[in-house]
Order: structure tokens, then sequence, then C-alpha cells
């Protein structure tokens, strides 16, 4: 069931269909949706998918998880059109602290890494080694790189941060400091 709330602004709800919240293939579905409304009308635009919810209370979670992605999701996932609350709870989590408070905990832990030229460099090697579990071969193949370039990755962000990033509640925090930095720069 689809429809619009405001100028430009729509709702499609999808039923759960035995058992399984949503139709496995509503990412592509919406994908799809988007490319007739591009070719038939010349509109551009996004689309969010919440995660599933029962009753009036479920739908309402549902439609802010969908408009909380549609803001913070092309800060994380750039390119990507179609947007899944489910792949964002961290960086929603995130964007949930007051700025100042992000910019603080961004700061304090990042300090000189953010000066650096190739910051944007680092910080996705920052991303990719948590999210790809902290081990080297993953994290390479993950990240498009030789083993040895991680490593000198690794070394560098060590040395210019002062932590041990290969350690995990390390690794964690600079995780969590390099999305907050990516919301920033998002909502610049």
């Amino acid at each position: 069931m689809a429809g619009e709330q405001t100028a430009g602004r729509y709702a499609v709800l999808a039923a759960a269909h035995e058992g399984r919240a949503a139709p496995e293939r509503l990412p592509e579905r919406c994908e799809h949706l988007l490319a007739l409304l591009a070719e038939r009308h010349g509109l551009d635009g996004r689309m969010a998918v919440g995660e599933p919810g029962a009753g009036a209370a479920g739908m309402h979670d549902s439609y802010r998880d969908a408009a909380t992605a549609l803001r913070t999701g092309p800060a994380v996932f750039p390119g990507r059109r179609v947007l899944i609350a489910s792949e964002l709870r961290v960086p929603h989590l995130l964007g949930s602290v007051p700025p100042h408070d992000r910019a603080r905990f961004t700061e304090a832990v990042l300090g000189r890494l953010r000066e650096q030229p190739d910051w944007p460099t680092l910080r996705e090697t920052l991303i990719g080694w948590t999210e790809g579990g902290l081990s080297l071969v993953r994290v390479a193949e993950r990240l498009h790189i030789h083993r040895n370039t991680l490593l000198y990755r690794l070394e560098k962000i060590g040395k210019l941060s002062g932590r041990r990033v290969r350690e995990p509640g390390q690794a964690i925090e600079m995780y969590l400091a390099s999305l907050a930095d990516i919301l920033r720069e998002g909502a610049r």
C-alpha cells in the first residue's frame, strides 16, 4: 500500500508474508520503482526501508527508522539510492548524540588524524578494519589493498593517534569516531 503524505513524500507499507518480516526483494523493488520514476517523470531520489513493525505503533517506528535512514544514509553510503534502516543502526545511534558531544568525542579519539592529507583513506581503513573483524586478510581483501599496505596504514594510524588500533576496544572507539566524522561531513 502506498500513499502521498506531503508533496514529494510518500510512504509505502509492505505486508509480511508467511512469517517473513517483509518481502525478500524489497530493496530490488525500490530500485525498480526509482528507475520508473526517473524514466517516466524525470524524478531522481532515494528511498529508505524501515524496520518491520506491527500495528499503528510499529508502522510509526518503521516510518521514523526510514526517515532517519534518509538523513543518515547518504553520508555513510553516498552512492546508494535505497537505504536500509537495519544497516544504519550504529550511524543512527551516533546521529542521536547532540552534535557538540559527538564533535568532542571525535576530536578526543581521532585528534591529529583528521588533519592528515590522507585522512579520508585512513578513515576508510579504520572503518574497514572494524567492519572486517580486525582480520588482516579479510580487511585487505575488503579494501582491495595489499596486506602490507594495510599494516602500513594501521601503523601510521597508531603512531599519529597514540592508540593501539589492533586492540578491539580501541578499534571500536576509533570506528565510532570515524563514523561520527562522516556524519559531521554529511551535515555540512
